[in-house]
């Protein structure tokens, strides 16, 4: 079992905090899938209850992780390094990922606070994922270089140890959470319908 992209995430690098891990691996709006497909309302209950438990587990994983991290400062250095890699390996292919995180939880800063206009918010949560998968994006190109690809999988294995030594619930946390994804997936792709489109014929 390796440890999931998101929490490697925020062990490494792309840092994308709790808004992004909380959005699991569903990458649709609230009410479409990512095909243009829209959620019967059902369905729709279903999927915010599977991401609800999706952002609880999380959560408990993110502390064990936490907790690893702090207990293991031979660890903490290795993350460290793995940042500095990864970081020097987006910014030499031609992305700025430092400022692409700082936005980011600038976003998330702002969606926090109250009063914020329905219309500013969909602007700001569209511009977060936008931001989020260039982000994700330059991260797989530099998850091409086979050094970085080392470091991270020796990271994900370091961290993984640590956090089973840490909780010996790691293992069925993370079990959960796959079936979760899993569960959210099959929600998207079968529980929509396709978006009628008019036609041009007869007119």
């Amino acid at each position: 079992m390796r440890l999931p992209n998101g929490l490697l995430h925020s062990v490494g690098v792309v840092c994308l905090c709790g808004a992004a891990l909380a959005l699991g691996p569903v990458h649709a709006g609230p009410s479409e899938s990512k095909e243009g497909r829209s959620i019967s309302g059902q369905r729709m209950q279903e999927l915010q209850e599977v991401q609800q438990e999706l952002r609880a587990v999380g959560q408990q994983l993110g502390r064990i992780q936490r907790q690893a991290l702090q207990a293991d400062p031979k660890l903490q250095e290795q993350q460290s390094e793995y940042r500095t890699l990864l970081l020097s390996t987006m910014k030499g292919n031609g992305h700025k990922p430092e400022a692409d995180i700082a936005r980011l939880n600038e976003i998330e800063g702002q969606l926090k606070a109250e009063g914020v206009p329905d219309e500013e918010r969909r602007q700001l949560i569209t511009e977060y994922r936008r931001t989020s998968a260039g982000l994700q994006q330059a991260r797989q190109e530099a998850m091409q270089d086979g050094t970085v690809r080392a470091a991270a999988g020796a990271l994900s294995e370091a961290v993984l140890t640590a956090m089973r030594e840490q909780d010996p619930k790691t293992d069925e946390l993370l079990g959960r959470m796959e079936e979760l994804r899993e569960r959210a997936r099959r929600i998207v792709t079968e529980g929509s319908t396709p978006e009628l489109v008019p036609s041009d014929e007869g007119g």
